[in-house]
């Protein structure tokens, strides 16, 4: 009689008792997965934003490595006007240091051709 009972009121082990199980377990999945969809996405923005971020911080530096370079030539010219008998001399020794080398690696790749 108690079976009866159980499997008309719902209690564990009914018919009643599963049914509603399985609607509260397919309603925390679907809770469960609505808010993986919603880590997901704010994983994603995230990742857009720290990606943004690094591109800023890219062009910053390039920005300031393009100041660094031009102040750099700016300075060197001025140098080489100030001095123009050292710039000369230094053309001439990295001309002759070059003609020197250059054979050498050449006969050094054919060797190894």
């Amino acid at each position: 009689m108690s079976e009866t009972n159980t499997a008309t009121t719902g209690g564990p082990g009914s018919d009643r008792g599963l049914k509603g199980d399985v609607q509260r377990l397919g309603q925390y999945v679907g809770q469960l997965h609505d808010d993986l969809a919603g880590i997901a996405r704010g994983a994603g923005e995230v990742a857009q934003s720290g990606v943004a971020a690094a591109l800023e911080g890219g062009k910053n530096a390039l920005e300031a490595a393009k100041g660094k370079g031009e102040q750099a030539t700016a300075s060197l010219g001025a140098r080489m006007a100030r001095h123009p008998g050292a710039t000369l001399g230094i053309a001439v020794g990295v001309g002759i240091l070059i003609g020197l080398v250059a054979p050498a690696i050449v006969r050094s790749r054919r060797r190894v051709s």
